[in-house]
């Protein structure tokens, strides 16, 4: 995002930073969002209550590294969740037949009591682990909050996602804004 997204804006606006203030990110899942001060300065926020243990960080990207990483790895850029991702130009079949294999160890070490609070969601081509609470709703709140703090009051919502998981974006703003907004939902991944 940062890479592709973020950091070509700010170029851009470099000279006009100050309308950044009007951007709002939320990320991994509603954990992470950034928005901007009046002069264009970024402020990120990270909710730590729903951040994934140290610990448990250096297991899995131990295990990525020593018993996976042929066709996955470790995705370093998360800071609130675990994202064991497809290698690039790695075969689908082989990483989905590889992540069942991967699912199930993540699944007996998410058996130890103190990590009752954690998930395992797979995509097409990542595994993440997270708090139960972080999804697409909660992004969707996040930026909600955000417009409701501007006074912003959008008639339009345009939510994109590439798995069945991003509509609850679509869904918590439907809910939020009833008949004051239309939203959109457009699906940019492969169909089944």
């Amino acid at each position: 995002l940062d890479e592709k997204i973020i950091t070509p804006l700010q170029k851009k606006l470099a000279h006009e930073k100050n309308l950044l203030y009007h951007f709002f990110i939320s990320a991994e899942k509603g954990a992470l969002w950034r928005e901007y001060d009046q002069k264009g300065n970024p402020l990120e926020h990270i909710d730590h209550t729903i951040t994934i243990p140290t610990t448990l960080r250096d297991e899995i990207r131990t295990l990525v590294n020593k018993k996976f990483s042929r066709r996955m790895y470790f995705g370093e850029i998360k800071k609130a969740m675990i994202s064991i991702e497809m290698q690039t130009n790695e075969d689908i079949k082989e990483f989905t037949a590889e992540q069942k294999t991967l699912i199930q160890i993540l699944k007996e070490i998410l058996k130890n009591p103190k990590y009752k609070n954690l998930k395992i969601s797979p995509t097409v081509i990542s595994t993440d682990i997270e708090d139960k609470k972080m999804g697409k709703s909660l992004g969707a709140q996040r930026s909600i909050h955000w417009l409701k703090t501007k006074q912003l009051r959008p008639r339009n919502f345009y939510a994109f996602g590439d798995t069945h998981s991003d509509i609850e974006m679509a869904i918590e703003i439907q809910n939020t804004y009833k008949d004051t907004a239309k939203v959109t939902f457009i699906f940019v991944g492969e169909k089944p």
